[in-house]
């Protein structure tokens, strides 16, 4: 039984030492240092089992799993805890939060090597038996209406499956988006699938990411051919730079904000502008950003109020703004305090209220509550006008803050000589 396995631990004993082992047993291994690490190895690689470390520096062991679970039910990505507490509530606590099993420490090798077959076993079992209108047939090799042959997967959110494929008249490789399976039957999410489509078609610019087709599967599943991207997002860049050079987040930051500009000016509101949904695309070394994912995006003319509704908050809480979270509607000013926490985090390596709480709605109530940590404190190089511009576009209140076009201004007119960016002052 092969497959893809994510070893999360921070003792590198632990860690290397398992994963020798587990590639002995056939498995493909990747490793992780902390949570960090894992979750941006998530955004890269597609895993069929998980061994998570309970208890880590920075993000612990159920702060990650509650964010692998907002994406992932258990029978889709299973998760084995290492535990080496004695206190019972810490792996209660686990197993509540969606893990599937958990093994103590130091750990026994056998145990382990048993238990991971036993998840991925059932797991196939799960998926072999679960009922499905046509996706069972999306395998390699497939033909959507007699154009793109699937050639490989490559990702897979809460809402649908991406697929590298072939447009076999054109001959031209692109990236194929279809709903996933149990979301068939939701009329809602139909919908948020196709106003993706229409978002990102009314969105006309270089940054954003073009969608060439839209159709049905055989088995009656909606999916959407889009240019296919080949490079890192802005999250794994940051986790693999750190704190990056002023003149670095500048070539990022305004490219961003000029699509989200047009996107404004077409009706269009993101919602969920965040690094992951950042691709720094990379063709003959040329590196163009592109925002990705309008799948929640609100049509501020076009949909109606049913289907944006606002009861329940789009987007990823570190990054919404507090509006948003306190149930108001999203406006053009919701994306400028995302792409401000976005800038934090890219000239920082942090986010504006320090590490994230174990729960979303802790994380909510902070965001709402206090003002975001001053960059200032952090990044002492920084021109004043960039961080004026950065804690401009965080302000809670929404009249507030910075506009887009006047934020990209800001970073356009900073003058700094390049021996001095960048050198952020040690957290």
């Amino acid at each position: 039984m092969g497959g893809r396995l994510l070893i999360v631990d921070d003792e590198d004993v632990v860690r290397r030492g398992l994963i020798r082992r587990l590639a002995i047993e056939g498995w493909e291994v990747v490793g992780a240092t902390d949570g960090a690490a894992a979750l941006a190895e998530l955004e890269r690689l597609r895993f069929d089992l998980i061994v998570l470390d309970l208890q880590m520096p920075g993000l612990d062991g159920v702060s990650v799993l509650q964010r692998i679970r907002m994406r992932y039910s258990p029978l889709e990505l299973p998760v084995i805890m290492l535990t080496g507490v004695t206190e019972p509530e810490l792996v209660v606590q686990a197993l509540d939060a969606g893990a599937n099993d958990y093994v103590n420490k130091p750990v026994e090798p056998t145990v382990l090597v048993a238990r991971i077959r036993s998840q991925l076993r059932q797991a196939s079992t799960a998926h072999s038996l679960t009922p499905a209108p046509g996706p069972s047939t999306l395998e390699i090799g497939t033909m959507l209406e007699d154009k793109y042959r699937l050639l490989e997967r490559i990702g897979q959110g809460g809402y649908g499956i991406v697929f590298k494929a072939r447009h076999t008249q054109l001959e031209r490789d692109v990236a194929v988006k279809v709903l996933l399976p149990r979301h068939a039957d939701r009329p809602e999410v139909r919908r948020r699938f196709a106003t993706e489509g229409i978002t990102a078609c009314r969105v006309q610019h270089p940054n954003a990411v073009t969608v060439l087709d839209a159709g049905t599967t055989s088995g009656g599943l909606p999916y959407l051919a889009m240019e296919l991207l080949e490079g890192p997002s802005l999250a794994s860049e940051i986790e693999r730079t750190g704190p990056m050079r002023l003149a670095r987040a500048r070539t990022i930051a305004v490219p961003v904000c000029d699509v989200l500009a047009t996107a404004h000016h077409s009706g269009v509101i993101h919602r969920d502008i965040k690094p992951s949904n950042v691709i720094l695309a990379r063709n003959r070394n040329k590196e163009t950003v592109k925002v990705l994912d309008f799948g929640i995006a609100k049509l501020v003319d076009v949909v109606s109020p049913k289907e944006t509704s606002e009861n329940v908050v789009a987007g990823t809480t570190e990054y919404v703004s507090p509006e948003r979270l306190l149930g108001e509607p999203a406006t053009p000013a919701s994306d400028v305090y995302s792409v401000g926490v976005t800038l934090y985090e890219m000239l920082t390596g942090q986010l504006p209220y320090g590490e994230p709480a174990l729960h979303a709605i802790a994380q909510a109530l902070r965001q709402v509550q206090h003002g975001a940590i001053d960059i200032a404190t952090l990044r002492a190089d920084l021109p004043v006008n960039i961080a004026r511009a950065i804690m401009g576009a965080l302000a809670r209140e929404p009249h507030a803050r910075i506009s887009l076009d006047d934020l990209r201004d800001e970073l356009l007119a900073s003058d700094v000589d390049p021996a001095v960016i960048g050198s952020a002052r040690a957290r």
